[in-house]
């Protein structure tokens, strides 16, 4: 039987509509005591939903190669944020966090657990309510792009790409979906013993 219509307009109002992607909310926690972290919140124009790869190793013992999976990695996250024309402080805020990692002038690093703090990240649907939300852990910027000046822009503005690295991330259930999540992100699987790993 073909596909119709009025069956996936059908089926699309039932899982109340296709998600908007221009609906998301962005927040910092953590060590960073400097700037005002909740404008953040307000001028962040662009963000991702962050992705996960498997890790595995070929092992072949007789016919075609099975691919064993052995942990996962994560691809660096980008933000896009508006800049004000109150000093640039969101340039500054990001100036400041790199100059915490490394010294500008002596080049010195800092220890890990003083610059990197969590960054949340939610999904929003068209009444404003959480469709997903993630928290990135243990985020730290690795990039922050220049600013291109333009003397021919004038209806364009002020914004930084940023880019973050970070240890992993969590997706929290505790959110509007009917959709059964298969693994606690609270309570490790008891078949797992991870009591030797932080």
């Amino acid at each position: 039987m073909p596909l119709s219509i009025s069956d996936f307009r059908e089926k699309i109002n039932s899982k109340k509509n296709v998600a908007p992607i221009n609906r998301f909310e962005v927040r910092f926690s953590g060590n960073i005591s400097f700037g005002n972290k909740q404008d953040l919140t307000y001028l962040c124009e662009m963000a991702e939903l962050p992705g996960r790869n498997i890790l595995t190793v070929e092992e072949k013992t007789y016919g075609p190669i099975r691919k064993i999976p052995y942990g996962s990695s994560y691809v660096e996250t980008n933000m896009t944020f508006l800049c004000t024309s109150n000093g640039l402080e969101e340039k500054r805020f990001f100036d400041y966090w790199m100059d915490n990692i490394t010294h500008p002038t002596s080049f010195d690093v800092n220890y890990y657990d003083s610059f990197v703090q969590d960054i949340s990240l939610s999904m929003l649907d068209e009444t404003n309510q959480p469709i997903y939300f993630c928290t990135f852990k243990e985020c730290f910027p690795t990039i922050v792009s220049a600013l291109s000046l333009n003397t021919s822009a004038t209806n364009d503005y002020a914004k930084i790409n940023v880019t973050f690295a970070y240890r992993y991330w969590l997706r929290n259930s505790d959110v509007n979906t009917d959709i059964e999540e298969p693994i606690s992100t609270e309570t490790p699987m008891t078949s797992f013993n991870l009591s030797g790993f932080n």
